[in-house]
């Protein structure tokens, strides 16, 4: 996989490099070069990659992010 920027519009994007199981943005199963956005999760194959524009000072704020993204994610459990 590949994540190119494009300086003329400003815009990241990702690009699968033929890989043998594909690469998976946001759960959907990309087949051209696809612009990425803040927040997007990037799956190949068992890892999933968060897409973020923030630049982090350190590990811990990048994984308190990380956490804070993927609570929006998470099921509702109704007991």
């Amino acid at each position: 996989m590949q994540i190119s920027f494009d300086k003329d519009s400003a815009q990241y994007y990702a690009l699968d490099m033929k890989s043998r199981h594909g690469v998976f943005i946001n759960g959907s199963k990309i087949s051209d070069q696809t612009p990425l956005a803040d927040g997007d999760q990037i799956g190949i194959g068992q890892t999933t990659l968060l897409f973020t524009l923030k630049d982090f000072e350190d590990r811990e704020s990048a994984l308190s992010h990380f956490k804070k993204v993927g609570e929006r994610i998470r099921p509702t459990v109704i007991d």
